[in-house]
């Protein structure tokens, strides 16, 4: 019944698992299905997809995981969007100075991944009888028994004693351990601190890297304006996709509160109605209620709260109306 554990669990066998295929799609689909469960759509969607590219087409299982892959692909979506767009807007707000260093840390860490990459890459070219980082053998290139100092073992030992009796304190091996205002920093993981990357960037490299960070109000208003649209199709989709009026109700109060007034108030009032009515909230469905017959009166979404068979009256009209055409175009 635990099912932090169990994700835990499921995604250190995935980053173990290289050859077992039929594994890995039982892995992907037990991990879609409790992230489903959790509400967590995105992680969900990304292990349907891995399963449906591992587990066969001939499984009984199959059909619904393309089928819930497909269901949340633009819930998915939106959810980027919202993600993506409200840290741009989080930088633009930024002081230039903060910006600098924000461009520094994203330059520092992609040196630090490109470096972790080469280290795996060198790791996996070794020979698989020489251990990593350890004792290799006192073997020198080839296999050949070296004579080189640091491969005795007891050299190396009388060297640690006298280095830490000359050197109290100073067992770990770390860069600049003599100076007493060294960075605390491991040469195996860092090629230089954020600051040394921030006196060294040029305007024009900060622009590149927080490229798409909106500069002026229209750039603003354009993401905004995505951010809303987003809120207000995710709104909808929670509702009408996957059922989860909670969630659409989180949505579309906040797409409310965040830009009141918007282009989709009134359907979003119309969906909280609808929401609040099917979790048999009375109080807050009939505020709705009142919202939109005061100040949308004259619209359909009205007409429809007022009298609910105002839809299959239109269509019926419709209808005859259409037949009417109908038998005297043939006449």
């Amino acid at each position: 019944g635990s099912k932090d554990k169990a994700i835990e669990y499921l995604a250190k066998s995935l980053e173990t698992n290289s050859l077992n295929q039929a594994q890995k799609g039982e892995s992907h689909l037990l991990l879609a299905n409790l992230y489903y469960e959790e509400e967590q759509y995105v992680e969900a969607k990304t292990n349907y997809d891995a399963a449906r590219g591992t587990i066969s087409k001939n499984d009984e299982r199959y059909l619904e995981t393309e089928r819930l892959a497909k269901g949340l692909t633009d819930i998915v979506k939106n959810s980027e969007i919202i993600v993506l767009q409200d840290s741009l807007l989080k930088v633009s707000n930024m002081s230039d100075a903060d910006k600098r260093k924000l461009a520094a840390e994203i330059k520092k860490k992609e040196a630090d991944d490109k470096l972790a990459a080469a280290k795996a890459a060198n790791k996996s070219k070794l020979p698989s009888n020489i251990p990593v980082g350890g004792n290799s053998g006192n073997l020198g290139a080839g296999g050949i028994k070296s004579n080189f100092f640091a491969y005795n073992d007891k050299a190396s030992k009388k060297g640690r004693r006298e280095f830490e009796k000359r050197w109290p304190g100073r067992n770990t091996l770390e860069d600049n351990w003599r100076r007493s205002n060294r960075q605390d920093l491991s040469s195996d993981d860092n090629i230089a601190d954020a600051g040394a990357y921030e006196e060294a960037l040029t305007d024009e490299e900060i622009s590149k890297v927080l490229a798409g960070v909106p500069k002026n109000d229209t750039e603003i208003k354009k993401a905004n304006d995505q951010v809303m649209t987003a809120l207000f199709e995710l709104g909808t989709l929670y509702r009408d996709r996957l059922k989860n009026n909670e969630k659409a109700l989180v949505t579309l109060e906040e797409l409310n509160k965040r830009y009141p007034e918007s282009r989709h108030e009134l359907e979003s009032w119309y969906f909280l109605y609808l929401a609040y009515s099917d979790l048999g909230d009375n109080g807050k469905k009939r505020a709705y209620y009142d919202k939109i017959l005061e100040k949308y009166g004259n619209t359909i979404y009205a007409r429809v709260l007022k009298d609910p068979e105002y839809l299959s009256k239109t269509e019926d009209k419709e209808s005859k109306i259409n037949d009417y055409y109908n038998e005297t175009y043939a006449m």
